[in-house]
């Protein structure tokens, strides 16, 4: 598959206007004014691009209704992992960005519950010309393996997504997600450093938006709407020991993944906080 970083590096500044145009009009249809974010165009050139991929076909299991309801089970955004800016940044200038996100994961043959909450920060330092994206943390729970590692009722075992390096947005269209992410296996057998990928060797997952981005509160102004990748690569058990057999087995490892997701996302601005 061809690599896009270089073709996202010289479309990002062209697609930063035409985010900030999409994104701005999906809010004034409903009198909701969220300050857009055109650094959402911009592959981090610390780390390695991911692959793009044509859009896949959405998955039946992908929670892709993103309709605003009073059922909306909306999270809450603390912004409480908001990382530290420049000094002497202009805090009006830098935006610090939130997003929870709910949904499953398929690793080889098993498919897992997915709960996550990524924090960031955007900003222009005084005098540059691009944005500056400055991570601020990965949050995620335990998920039980069924069957644990041997896949009997008797045997144990427990995925916990982890950050593995970098996270970035690409422009589009369609937009999309970039993720590293490994899974830390918690498990009898498995070593204190057992994990599927590595800060080395992560799960990219290219998450691409699908359907509309919709504005589903005001205070603070929240964004919903779903995020898929259908097939990304799952490299082998890695820091196992011995154990490193059965979760290969128990995912049938080596293999492919997938990820689907609804979205809820904010942003507000440091002088807010």
């Amino acid at each position: 598959m061809p690599d896009v970083r270089g073709h996202a590096r010289h479309q990002a500044d062209a697609m930063k206007t035409w985010l900030t145009l999409t994104l701005t009009s999906a809010l004034l249809a409903t009198a909701v004014v969220l300050p857009t974010s055109p650094a959402l165009a911009r592959p981090s050139p610390a780390h390695p691009s991911a692959v793009r991929r044509s859009p896949a076909a959405p998955s039946s299991a992908n929670p892709s209704s993103t309709s605003s309801s009073p059922a909306d089970d909306i999270p809450a955004f603390t912004f409480d992992d908001c990382p530290a800016i420049p000094a002497g940044a202009d805090p009006t200038a830098w935006r610090c960005e939130e997003m929870h996100a709910t949904g499953t994961v398929r690793l080889g043959r098993v498919e897992l519950p997915v709960t996550l909450k990524t924090t960031h920060a955007e900003g222009r330092p005084a005098g540059a010309t691009t944005t500056e994206f400055i991570f601020g943390d990965l949050r995620s729970e335990p998920v039980p393996v069924p069957g644990g590692l041997r896949g009997t009722p008797r045997s144990s075992a427990e995925l916990t997504l982890q950050y593995a390096g970098h996270i970035d947005f690409v422009a589009g269209p369609p937009m999309a997600e970039i993720l590293h992410l490994k899974y830390h296996v918690t498990a009898r057998s498995a070593g204190r450093h057992c994990s599927i990928g590595t800060d080395a060797d992560p799960l990219i997952v290219v998450g691409e938006i699908v359907g509309e981005r919709v504005p589903v509160q005001q205070n603070p102004q929240v964004l919903k709407f779903a995020v898929e990748d259908n097939d990304f690569a799952v490299p082998s058990a890695h820091g196992c020991g011995p154990a490193g057999r059965l979760v290969d087995r128990r995912f049938d490892l080596p293999s492919t993944g997938s990820l689907q997701l609804t979205v809820y996302f904010s942003i507000r601005t440091y002088d807010t906080l």
